[in-house]
């Protein structure tokens, strides 16, 4: 299911302001909580938050859109219905909620990791920096290095064949006694 992400007023000021002063934009954080409700420019938290993590993993899809990894731990259980974006100052930059809906599950003492697509095309192009924990994952993987890893993964297939092949054939010439 797809979660709308609301600009808060807050936010898109915030976003101005930096733009407008010539210093970053940074985007630092998920928060997430258990209550649903319909999101409200007017917000400058969540309704519940639970959970407030940094991203762990980002990959420019355009200049105003990112695909972005961040994982929730601990030993609480609850359904997330609720999540914020923050800056690297924590004012909420943008909600996502639904009425009647959840977004996802957090399974006690377990993991969330959750990926997010976001198009910040109300911002100006090229404006926002995302900023990772020192927790990075490498789970967002490029076409290049996929590649690269199935080229391997073939290379490595071949020689154990030809290993097989090897082992085979001297237990043949072993039994013919030369």
């Amino acid at each position: 299911m797809n979660h709308q992400l609301i600009m808060t007023n807050a936010g898109l000021q915030a976003a101005f302001d930096a733009n407008n002063n010539g210093i970053d934009f940074n985007i630092k954080y998920l928060g997430v909580g258990d209550q649903n409700y319909t999101p409200n420019p007017e917000q400058q938290h969540l309704v519940n938050e639970r959970a407030r993590v940094q991203f762990n993993q980002f990959k420019k899809v355009s200049d105003t859109a990112f695909s972005i990894v961040a994982v929730v731990s601990g030993d609480e259980e609850y359904f997330v219905n609720e999540m914020g974006i923050y800056n690297d100052k924590e004012v909420l930059i943008g909600v996502m909620s639904n009425a009647d809906k959840p977004i996802t599950y957090k399974p006690a003492g377990g993991q969330l990791v959750q990926p997010l697509t976001l198009d910040f095309n109300m911002l100006p192009p090229n404006s926002i920096n995302i900023v990772t924990g020192v927790n990075n994952l490498n789970i967002l993987v490029d076409d290049q290095l996929a590649a690269l890893a199935t080229a391997s993964i073939n290379t490595m297939t071949r020689q154990v064949q030809q290993l097989f092949r090897l082992s085979k054939l001297e237990s043949m010439l072993n039994q013919t006694g030369a």
